[in-house]
């Protein structure tokens, strides 16, 4: 699968939340949506110099959110994983952040977390998904 190939299925699917992923339409579509909003960043600064908002970037960001949630719940789901895994790193982030009221230290607790859920959801990402069939449909092998 080339990238215009997993980009166009990304799109085409941008709500699908059921089926499978292969690492390279997930990987591929993470690389187009990094060098897009970098460029509409770059972008952004060289039309709105006084702007804070990068307003292109943004646009591009809120469009693209639901094709991205959507890629990378089936890609979970080829390593027979469920999609609402990709949310736990937000959920404990956001759990230390609320827990900052008690103890600052559970700040730092909540930011470590985070990061290992996130480098765990990396990992998950990465690995071979399962070749033969699973709970969320047929192997795509």
């Amino acid at each position: 699968m080339t990238i215009i190939e997993s980009v166009k299925h990304c799109y085409k699917n941008y709500a699908v939340f059921n089926g499978r992923a292969k690492r390279p339409e997930f990987w591929f579509f993470a690389l187009y949506s990094f060098l897009i909003a970098v460029s509409l960043s770059i972008l952004d600064m060289a039309i709105f110099p006084r702007n804070d908002v990068g307003v292109l970037s943004l646009i591009f960001t809120i469009l693209n959110i639901l094709p991205y949630i959507a890629v990378t719940c089936r890609r979970l789901h080829d390593t027979n994983r469920s999609g609402w895994w990709q949310g736990l790193p937000y959920a404990v982030m956001f759990l230390g952040g609320f827990l900052t009221v008690i103890s600052e230290t559970l700040l730092m607790i909540g930011v470590v977390g985070g990061i290992g859920t996130g480098i765990m959801l990396i990992v998950w990402l990465a690995t071979i998904g399962d070749s033969a069939k699973n709970r969320f449909g047929p192997s795509i092998r």
